[in-house]
């Protein structure tokens, strides 16, 4: 489950046959196929995408574990940012926690 930047809010296209259809405009900027988005919580797949729209494939385990099966056409949902940008959120965290890590342990040593 994913609970970081929430980029965008979108409306629910089509849920036929296990594919989603998820109409978007910003998070799709940068997008690929095979990128993940977070819909709700949930990290899903693209597997294909237009300027507007995007969509993935949703697996009878992940309809089973999520909300997804009530989502009905034209329901709000929450997006998160792609993949891409996780990265680079996830490679600052890491620096600042690092940096953090460091400061703590030179005043633990300082202090004693």
């Amino acid at each position: 489950m994913f609970t970081g930047i929430v980029e965008e809010v979108g409306i629910v296209e089509s849920l036929e046959a296990g594919r989603l259809r998820i109409g978007a405009s910003t998070v799709l900027d940068g997008v690929g196929l095979g990128d993940s988005i977070a819909v709700n919580g949930c990290c899903l797949t693209v597997v294909e995408y237009t300027d507007k729209m995007w969509e993935a494939d949703l697996s009878e385990e992940t309809l089973i574990r999520t909300a997804f099966r009530q989502l009905g056409v034209g329901t709000p949902s929450i997006w998160s940012a792609p993949s891409q940008h996780l990265n680079e959120w996830e490679a600052i965290l890491s620096k600042v926690t690092s940096m953090q890590l460091a400061q703590s342990l030179n005043r633990s040593r300082t202090s004693g």
